[in-house]
């Protein structure tokens, strides 16, 4: 079997997460959260880069925040519980610190500290 470095490191980051440090370090919000945006940040990512490679169009931030406001929105209980390893009673508040998170957080920071493909490329 001949597999190249590059398939390998494709296995192993499908499924992954990027959890941004500036997130991972905050101590004024739950670790569930903390999780949980990191799950919705690399989701919408992923989609917003795609999507904008496909098109040809600038990454737009406010787009970004919105994609990530819609996703947190339509996640159920059971996946918010899934994937933030919370318990029930803790779901609704991990929702909504999230929301909160994603609402006041300055995304265009987050993604250059990050050092994101995005923040190579011009920002909206």
């Amino acid at each position: 079997m001949n597999t190249s470095i590059n398939d390998i490191m494709g296995i192993l980051q499908d499924g992954m997460i990027q959890i941004p440090k500036p997130i991972f370090y905050r101590t004024d919000i739950r670790m569930e959260t903390r999780i949980l945006f990191s799950s919705v940040y690399s989701e919408c990512l992923a989609e917003m880069e795609c999507f904008n490679n496909i098109l040809g169009k600038e990454f737009d931030i406010e787009a970004f925040r919105e994609a990530m406001i819609d996703h947190t929105k339509e996640l159920r209980h059971n996946e918010i519980r899934y994937e933030s390893f919370c318990n029930d009673k803790t779901v609704k508040y991990v929702r909504a610190e999230l929301l909160s998170l994603i609402r006041n957080i300055d995304l265009e920071e987050l993604l250059i500290q990050c050092n994101s493909t995005v923040s190579n490329k011009e920002v909206k």
